[in-house]
């Protein structure tokens, strides 16, 4: 799954790839964002790759769990991705 980033004067859009990421994953790539305004769009990359849920739905073992192709440890490593991808994106912020 290939995450993309753009950068628009002080603002960041970050593609997580073309599965459905949980809303918690986006809020949290947001929280942790330097940039003024970071948009985090899922469906994007190609077909779509089912739900990726958010850490608290693995708590809860929420449906979409069952059916999912990622593991547990899934969305940690795209909010980790998507950070470290905004961090290297962040030169190109006009300030």
């Amino acid at each position: 799954n290939e995450m993309q980033g753009l950068v628009i004067g002080d603002n960041v859009i970050v593609t997580l790839g073309s599965m459905e990421p949980y809303v918690e994953l986006g809020l949290e790539v947001k929280e942790n964002s330097p940039f003024n305004h970071t948009f985090v769009l899922g469906y994007s990359n190609g077909p779509w790759l089912h739900y990726l849920p958010s850490n608290r739905a693995y708590e809860i073992n929420d449906p979409d769990v069952k059916t999912t192709e990622y593991n547990s440890e899934a969305p940690d490593v795209a909010v980790n991705e998507a950070l470290q991808l905004i961090q290297e994106l962040l030169p190109l912020a006009e300030k």
